[in-house]
């Protein structure tokens, strides 16, 4: 299984790519910037790790296009410190699995990412985007939550 470990800070990186390898049969690709994992040439993997902090800018563009371009809906996950609920609104529609706080235990991404593998996918159409709920009409059981790792 192809993974793909993106993360400015070399520690953070090396952090995530060792929970990843415990995962079985996995194959991890560590990349420290934006344009490092922009430009890993296949760009099919299984399941995504980012650092919150790998791109910048004032909304999540860069991260659409890199979730879009490298991994299915769902099987994204991000970390980072801090997250409001229209961040995690935003990263749900964009096809974010998981936002896990830092600190991290390996363990617990690790029980993450197999449990975010274990879903099936979900089939992504211009239909479903356009029907995508808002932060209006979201039903508060529905509310995106960060958690712990």
């Amino acid at each position: 299984m192809r993974i793909l470990v993106a993360a400015p800070s070399a520690t953070m990186c090396a952090v995530l790519s060792n929970a990843m390898r415990r995962l079985p049969e996995s194959e991890v690709t560590a990349c420290h910037s934006l344009a490092e994992a922009m430009a890993v040439p296949e760009p099919a993997f299984e399941l995504m790790v980012v650092d919150r902090d790998l791109g910048s800018g004032p909304d999540w563009t860069w991260l659409a296009g890199l979730r879009e371009r490298s991994v299915p809906a769902g099987r994204l996950i991000v970390i980072g410190t801090r997250v409001s609920r229209d961040e995690a609104l935003a990263l749900r529609d964009l096809g974010t699995g998981a936002f896990l706080l830092a600190p991290l235990d390996p363990s617990r991404l690790s029980e993450r990412a197999q449990a975010l593998l274990a879903l099936p996918l979900v089939e992504e159409t211009p239909e479903a985007s356009e029907t995508s709920e808002t932060a209006e009409t979201v039903e508060p059981d529905e509310e995106p939550r960060a958690e712990a790792a």
